[in-house]
C-alpha cells in the first residue's frame, strides 16, 4: 500500500501523463481464496477510500479502471465508480488501475464487440486505429516503459496489443521495496535507450 502510495506520489511529481498499475490478474483468481479476497475487496477499500481520494483529487489526478470490473463483488465495483466519478474531471496524471484484467481477455473481448457493432466491411477491412478504440485502454496512450518487478523475466499477460514498441525494465527486487530511486534508475536507463 505506501509503495502504491508513494509510487503515485513520485510519478506525479515527475510530471508524468499517464500511470497504468497492474493491480490484479484474470489468472489472479486461481490464487488462494483468502489471498483472492483481499485483492478484490480489502486492498480496492484501503486504496479509495475517501480520505486518499480527496488527496488525488486535490492533485488533479484523474482515476480509471481498466479490466472486467463488473465481474468484481458488487461493493468493489461501487467502490471504484465512485473513484471515478469523483476524479473523472480532473485532467492531470492519468493513473489506470488493472483490475480483473488479462492481455488476452482485452484483445478477445475487442474482437467480440468489433463482430457485434461493425458492419461487415469494417471488419474485413478493419484498422488498427478502429480494433483499438475496442480495447480496454481507449484512449489511453500506449506505455512508453514497462517496469516488471520481483525478479520475474515475462510479461504477464499485461497489455499485450499495448506494448509493442515499449521499452521492458526489470528488476529483482518485489514490489513492497520499489521506490523513488528505483524508479528514477529505470527513467535513466529509458532514456539512454530512447537516445540511441
Amino acid at each position: 500500500m505506501l509503495a502504491l502510495r508513494n509510487i503515485i506520489e513520485d510519478c506525479h511529481k515527475m510530471g508524468l501523463k499517464h500511470l497504468t498499475l497492474y493491480a490484479f490478474s484474470s489468472e489472479n483468481w486461481k490464487r488462494p481464496g483468502g489471498e483472492v479476497d483481499y485483492l478484490i475487496k480489502d486492498l480496492p477499500s484501503e486504496i479509495f477510500k475517501s480520505e486518499i481520494l480527496k488527496v488525488y483529487h486535490k492533485k488533479n489526478i484523474k482515476i480509471n479502471f481498466i479490466g472486467d470490473i463488473n465481474s468484481l463483488p458488487p461493493q468493489t465495483v461501487e467502490l471504484l465508480k465512485v473513484a471515478e466519478k469523483k476524479t473523472s474531471k480532473n485532467n492531470g496524471m492519468h493513473v489506470h488501475f488493472a483490475l480483473n484484467y488479462g492481455g488476452r481477455k482485452d484483445i478477445l473481448q475487442a474482437a467480440k464487440q468489433i463482430l457485434i457493432n461493425e458492419s461487415k466491411e469494417t471488419i474485413l477491412n478493419i484498422s488498427e486505429e478502429t480494433f483499438t478504440n475496442y480495447l480496454y485502454t481507449k484512449g489511453v496512450e500506449d506505455p512508453e516503459l514497462i517496469i516488471r518487478t520481483g525478479g520475474d523475466l515475462r510479461i504477464s499477460n499485461f497489455l499485450l496489443w499495448q506494448i509493442s514498441s515499449s521499452e521492458i525494465w526489470f528488476t529483482k527486487k518485489y514490489w513492497p521495496s520499489f521506490n523513488a530511486k528505483l524508479l528514477m534508475k529505470a527513467m535513466e536507463e529509458y532514456d539512454i535507450r530512447k537516445a540511441k
